[in-house]
Order: structure tokens, then sequence, then C-alpha cells
């Protein structure tokens, strides 16, 4: 059963959207009924997402949609205007990045980054000067991350850890480790696209699915948690919509926005 609440009286000036498992299934399609809600919705109030995806995927999307607005990328950890302009970041120090690269892979997980808005799959930080925004560690088995995720809250406190997942097809579960430099997550960036384009946060609503949505639900004013979400995530949501599976956010577009 969803959780039911009325409709805001306000009107939101802004709709923050996470990407994975809100408007992206584990087909990595979006539907032709999202893209059309997300447009309507648009059409109505600002709509920017806020994703551990990179800028350049965004930016794609984004620009297919007919969106101008700014985004929140790459785990929290930038800002970027419609024509890829990088409005805010915070960046992981690279000494921090070789440890994190070092630490990760004497665990046996696998690591990726995002190294000037793209993803990178195949690197060393011994290979590379450029700036690291997000690395994310992933593995299957979801309790060897959580304690590499307690490592990293224990030992390096310069960065942000948090749980989150990803799934292709039928493949099982990866379970990731998003990494950001301290004071760079989901919240953060929320936090800058406001005060950068002049947003009421308290008029602000934020859809997401994973862990890694608490601290976007921290910053804004109304909370929808997806049908697929973890209860944790449910219980501090405003509304619970449909599963991703039923194209969830067209519910929410249609019942809060339109």
């Amino acid at each position: 059963m969803h959780k039911k609440t009325e409709k805001p009286k306000q009107r939101f000036e802004a709709m923050i959207v996470d990407c994975d498992g809100t408007i992206i299934g584990p087909s990595q399609e979006i539907s032709p009924a999202v893209k059309d809600a997300l447009r309507k919705a648009n059409a109505k109030t600002r709509v920017s997402f806020c994703t551990g995806r990179p800028a350049s995927w965004v930016l794609d999307l984004a620009a297919e949609l007919g969106f101008h607005n700014a985004h929140i990328v790459e785990a929290g950890a930038r800002v970027v205007a419609s024509d890829g302009a990088v409005l805010w970041e915070k960046l992981i120090p690279k000494t921090t990045v070789h440890e994190l690269w070092s630490r990760a892979r004497n665990l046996g997980l696998r690591v990726g980054a995002q190294i000037n808005g793209q993803d990178v799959y195949t690197w060393s930080p011994n290979e590379t000067d450029r700036s690291v925004s997000h690395l994310y560690c992933s593995n299957p088995d979801r309790s060897r991350i959580e304690g590499f995720i307690e490592e990293v809250k224990n030992d390096v406190p310069s960065v942000h850890a948090i749980l989150s997942r990803f799934q292709l097809g039928d493949a099982p579960v990866s379970w990731v480790a998003d990494l950001t430099a301290d004071g760079a997550n989901k919240q953060h960036g929320l936090l800058h696209l406001a005060r950068i384009e002049k947003i009421d946060l308290k008029k602000t609503m934020a859809v997401g699915d994973g862990y890694n949505d608490f601290p976007l639900f921290l910053a804004c004013g109304f909370r929808v948690a997806m049908g697929n979400a973890p209860a944790e995530l449910k219980a501090i949501a405003d509304y619970v919509a449909p599963h991703i599976d039923d194209d969830g956010l067209v519910d929410v577009i249609e019942r809060f926005v339109l």
C-alpha cells in the first residue's frame, strides 16, 4: 500500500529527480510515458536531475527532453548548467584517490571513477593526473561493500561514503560504495543548486529510490520515495509512489505537479 498524502497547497519551484531506480530500471531504458511526463512537468516547474551518473550522460538526456536547467551530477560532487558549464564542484583530493583505490582493490572491489564528466572503468590513479569527482566501488556482496564503507568513514574523514545499488538487466544486483569529497553529496549538491538558481528549498520536491537519496531528502521540502525504495527511505517520505516497473514517476507528476 502506498503512503497517501494530500496535494501540497503551494506550487513547487523545483522537482529534483534521481535517475537509476526512479526513471531508469534494470533495462537501462526510460519509458516513453516517463519521458512524456517529465516534459509536461518541466513545463509547469523546473525539473533537475540529481544522480550518480556523469555530467555527459545527464546533459545528453536533458537535451533529448528539451530541458535547459542546471543539474546535480556525479553523486552530488558537481552542479552543471545545460551547456556543460560547471557551476559548482568539490573534487576528491588526488592523494585520497590513491588511498581509496588501493583500499578498494585490496578488497577485490571493482573501482570506477568519474573524471572530467565521464565514466572511466579501466584506469589507475597512477595513470592520470586528472581530477576525480566520484569513485564508485562495487561488488555483489552487500556485506563487503558495507564493511568498506565503514572502513572509509572511520579512516578517511575527508570522504563521504554511502551505499547504493545497481542492476543491469537480469544480472545480480551490484552493491556500490559511492565515494565523494566530504561536503559533496546529493544534499550539498541541492543546496548549491538552490543557491545558484535562487530556489526555495521548502518549495522543492525530491523523488528517489536509494540509500544515497537520504541526503537529498534532508534538503528538500517534500519527499517522494519510489515503490522499489528500501523501507528506511519510505519511512521518511511524504509519499510513496508506485514501483518503477509501473512508471511510478508518472503517478507522482500527475498527482503533485500537473
